[in-house]
C-alpha cells in the first residue's frame, strides 16, 4: 500500500469573466440590475454555510469544552474535522461510537467525504471512535504514530517522518524517550495559514515544547495559534502557570486550551497570561483559517 499522500495538489484556476458588451448607452436599468446581483452573490457566499466563508476551517468534534449547540454532546474524548485546501480529514476518534456518530451529524460531515484519519496516540479517548470508522469506511487510510499499542493495527499506517497532505498542511511526527503516560511517539498537525502557523496537538505526550519547537522548524515562522491539551486538568498551580508561560516564550500568538487542559483554572491562568488572544475553544464551533499563499 502507498504510504504517502500528495505532496501537493494541482489548482485549477477558473478562466477569466468576459468583459461584458453594453446593449445601449441609454439603459441605465440594465447595469442596476448587474450591480444588485453582485451584491446580492457577495452577501450569499459570506453568509455562514456557503461559498468561500467556510471552504477553509476546523470544528473541534469531541471535547470537555462546552457545545454550541444541544446538538453536540461534550465527553472527555478529542477529535478535530479539518476542512482546508480541498483535504477533508479527522484528527482522533474521540472516545466512544455513540458521541463520534452524534456530533460527526450535527456537524454535517459524513465519513464518505474524508481523505484520511490520522490518531495522534494510542490512548482510548483518541481511538475509541476508530472501530466506527473503520466499519463505515473500510479502506479509508488511517496514519498513525509509530511504537505500537493500537487495537486492531491491521490496514494502519505508521508514520515515522512527517507527511506533507497539501501544500500547506503537515502531519508532524515527534518522539521522546521520556514521554509522559508511557507515549513516545506522537502526532501533530501543523497548518500554515495566512495569518501563521496553526498547530493542533491532542494531549503533548512528547511535550508541547518539543512539538512547537518542531512545526517552527518546518515552517520557519513562530506559530500563531495553538490548540489541544497540555495535560494540566491534575497539575499544580505552579505547573499550570510554568507551561502557560513557557508557550508565551515560545512566541506562541494566540493560544486555545481544550481536552486535558479544559479545566476552569487552566483556562484562567491563559486568560491572565494571554488576555484577547486567549481564544474560549467550543465543541462544534467551526473557526475559519485563511489560507496561505501557495
Amino acid at each position: 500500500m502507498d504510504t504517502k499522500l500528495s505532496t501537493g495538489c494541482n489548482f485549477t484556476q477558473a478562466p477569466p469573466l468576459q468583459k461584458q458588451e453594453r446593449e445601449s448607452e441609454g439603459s441605465p436599468g440594465i447595469w442596476r440590475v448587474v450591480c444588485a446581483s453582485i451584491i446580492l452573490l457577495f452577501i450569499g457566499l459570506s453568509a455562514p454555510g456557503v461559498g468561500w466563508a467556510e471552504e477553509n476551517f476546523f470544528q473541534i468534534i469531541n471535547d470537555v469544552t462546552t457545545p454550541v449547540n444541544a446538538d453536540f454532546s461534550s465527553d472527555r474524548g478529542y477529535a478535530v474535522y479539518v476542512n482546508y485546501e480541498g483535504k477533508k480529514f479527522l484528527m482522533d476518534t474521540g472516545i466512544g461510537t455513540a458521541t463520534l456518530a452524534k456530533n460527526l451529524k450535527a456537524a454535517g460531515v459524513s465519513l464518505d467525504s474524508l481523505d484520511f484519519v490520522f490518531l495522534s496516540h494510542r490512548h482510548p479517548d483518541h481511538t475509541g471512535g476508530l472501530a466506527y470508522v473503520r466499519s463505515e469506511r473500510s479502506s479509508l487510510r488511517i496514519y498513525i504514530p509509530p511504537g505500537g499499542g493500537f487495537a486492531e493495527p491491521e490496514g494502519l499506517i505508521e508514520l515515522k517522518d512527517h507527511l506533507r497532505v497539501s501544500p500547506n498542511v503537515f502531519l508532524i511526527h515527534t518522539h521522546n524517550d521520556s514521554g509522559s503516560r508511557g507515549v513516545t511517539d506522537e502526532l501533530s498537525l501543523l497548518i500554515k495559514t495566512k495569518k501563521g502557523p496553526y498547530v493542533f496537538n491532542a494531549c503533548s505526550h512528547t511535550g508541547f515544547a518539543t512539538i512547537l519547537e518542531e512545526a517552527k522548524r518546518v515552517t520557519g515562522q513562530n506559530i500563531f495559534f495553538h490548540s489541544g491539551g497540555t495535560h494540566l486538568q491534575y497539575a499544580s498551580e505552579k505547573k499550570i502557570t510554568a507551561t502557560v508561560e513557557k508557550l508565551k516564550a515560545l512566541n506562541v500568538t494566540q493560544v486555545s486550551p481544550s481536552h486535558c487542559s479544559g479545566a476552569d483554572r487552566v483556562q484562567k491562568a491563559f486568560k491572565v497570561v494571554y488576555g484577547t488572544n486567549y481564544i474560549a475553544s467550543r465543541l462544534g464551533e467551526k473557526v475559519p483559517l485563511e489560507p496561505a499563499s501557495k
